[in-house]
């Protein structure tokens, strides 16, 4: 039998051809879900599972952006309890509007990617309210008094709001819901609160 040599061979890689297969980062928004409205001051967490299939974690860039108010945040990537690692930030500086928000991560190999959702910021103005009826004018002790008024928000429809006739001197007097009724002098957003009648 013809002896066998085994001889090591030394495999190199071309120049521009690295030996492994390096992927891009992966991301995966978790929150906010696309489509999400949001009120004008409220914190929001924004929040991404990252990984890579070479660069630790620890050393992935992040960065979290808006197309209305820019930079969010670049805080580095933080492991979970269940060995997942997550790019989040809590903000609640996003200004009032349609907002792209993305996050984009790079690996120490110059591979990147990113993922967008969008969010709409609305303000959260207190309701508008005025009273027509009564006037100011004296009544007397054991008459009826009608109590009339109109209300508005600029978030909620007229009939969400819950409305309350209050007295200084009595108290509570009626907390019957809002009614919407046509007038070409209001705007539709308004309703007239019930008419109640009230003995003094």
């Amino acid at each position: 039998m013809r002896p066998v040599f085994f001889l090591p061979i030394l495999l190199t890689a071309c120049e521009g051809e690295p030996m492994v297969n390096d992927r891009p980062p992966s991301v995966a928004i978790q929150t906010p879900a696309d489509g999400t409205g949001l009120v004008y001051g409220q914190i929001t967490e924004l929040k991404a599972v990252v990984s890579d299939d070479l660069t630790a974690s620890a050393d992935l860039r992040v960065l979290w952006t808006s197309d209305l108010d820019g930079v969010l945040s670049t805080d580095a990537p933080w492991e979970g309890a269940e060995g997942l690692a997550y790019a989040a930030v809590s903000t609640g500086r996003l200004s009032v509007g349609t907002h792209r928000l993305t996050v984009a991560v790079l690996d120490s190999d110059g591979q990147s990617t990113s993922q967008s959702v969008a969010v709409t910021v609305v303000r959260n103005d207190a309701p508008e309210a005025s009273i027509s009826a009564p006037s100011g004018e004296e009544v007397e002790y054991g008459a009826p008094v009608t109590l009339a008024g109109s209300v508005s928000d600029q978030e909620d429809e007229p009939t969400a709001l819950a409305v309350a006739w209050m007295s200084d001197l009595d108290g509570l007097l009626d907390a019957t819901p809002a009614e919407i009724q046509p007038s070409t002098t209001r705007p539709p957003s308004c309703a007239t609160a019930t008419t109640t009648t009230a003995t003094v």
